[in-house]
């Protein structure tokens, strides 16, 4: 798929996860790029895996990253989301 491809921190902390049966609200733990990065991504650029994809990016101990790819006609979006994603290291 020809797009931009772009790296932000690999994902870890709490979510907030909606149970299906109960329809209460609950956090749990994740350091899954899908739950993290999905929703933002699918509701701005498309379908995962089509409009746009993930891979692991830097693999290192202090500072593993996600490589995500935005299908080309979406490169625009690229920016927001490293900006909204990445945190200010200075």
């Amino acid at each position: 798929m020809p797009g931009t491809e772009f790296e932000v921190p690999w994902p870890s902390g709490e979510i907030r996860i909606k149970q299906e049966d109960s329809d209460i609200w609950d956090y749990v733990r994740s350091a899954d790029p899908n739950d993290w990065y999905r929703p933002d991504l699918e509701a701005a650029v498309g379908k995962q895996g089509w409009d746009w994809d993930w891979k692991i990016g830097t693999v290192d101990m202090d500072t593993s990253t996600v490589c995500i790819k935005i299908r080309k006609g979406k490169e625009n979006l690229a920016s927001f989301f490293v900006l909204k994603w990445t945190k200010d290291s200075s």
